[in-house]
């Protein structure tokens, strides 16, 4: 939605000349998934296991469900693996875990200080924003 400015000393009028007039369109952060919560990670016979409880922007308020609403078509995450600043991975879940094989971590390199990424991924906005755990593999 389109939005109108007027900028100007508030000691005149906004009629006054001086004012100038903006206009400007806001991206809906209002719509931007919440970061992840309680992302953790393991290692179980060589492999990392990272899982994450999904966040909601509306009807959370009760203790009476097992989940929270996703309020999107599907659920999904973005899930990145970084070390020293290079993005060593990238891969999309449809579930609030995500298992980094051994296997994966040889080809990549990821041995010894990592940073793990997850976002939730929202049809109208992209991704939200990421929670992030520094490890050691």
């Amino acid at each position: 939605t389109q939005r109108f400015y007027r900028i100007g000393p508030a000691s005149r009028p906004y009629t006054d000349q001086m004012y100038s007039q903006l206009s400007h369109s806001f991206k809906g952060n209002g719509l931007r998934p919440f970061a992840p919560a309680f992302l953790q990670a393991t290692v179980e016979n060589g492999d990392l296991i990272a899982s994450w409880i999904r966040r909601s922007r509306s009807v959370v308020d009760g203790w009476n469900v097992a989940d929270v609403p996703i309020f999107e078509n599907q659920e999904r995450y973005q899930v990145k693996i970084w070390k020293n600043g290079a993005l060593l991975r990238e891969t999309f879940v449809t579930e609030p875990q995500w298992t980094y094989s051994n296997t994966q971590i040889n080809e990549d390199g990821a041995t010894g200080d990592i940073v793990i990424q997850v976002a939730q991924m929202s049809d109208v906005y992209g991704p939200g924003l990421f929670s992030d755990l520094s490890t050691t593999l």
